[in-house]
């Protein structure tokens, strides 16, 4: 488990009703934070994170949510970019610890985020 991947890769959005915001990474659906407010999603999504990994290392916990091929329940993407795109690409994966496929998530989650008015980050 990638924990720090994980915290990295979280992302922040306003889901309204009673749920109110959501921390989530797209490097695990088992690990939500949901709060009244931004710094409440945020602490409850940490406090989960951390508590999964202690499972984790005792072998009670596993990202994975989905069994076999393709990985993680996921599809292969096959795009067309400029050669600078790719390359940003990479140096966000590697900054973050992930792959680019993972990347790309991030930066699908952060768009979609944007579109309901939040804009960063945790």
């Amino acid at each position: 488990m990638r924990k720090e991947a994980i915290r990295k890769t979280a992302v922040l959005r306003y889901v309204g009703g009673e749920d109110g915001y959501i921390v989530e990474s797209p490097l695990s659906d088992k690990i939500v934070g949901v709060g009244d407010t931004p710094e409440e999603a945020q602490q409850i999504f940490n406090e989960i994170l951390d508590e999964s990994y202690q499972l984790y290392k005792k072998g009670k916990f596993s990202l994975n949510t989905h069994s076999g091929r393709p990985k993680q329940g996921k599809i292969r993407l096959y795009a067309d970019v400029k050669p600078e795109i790719k390359e940003d690409i990479a140096k966000l994966a590697k900054e973050m610890e992930v792959s680019c496929g993972e990347a790309l998530e991030y930066i699908f989650m952060n768009y979609k985020s944007s579109n309901q008015g939040l804009n960063r980050d945790i």
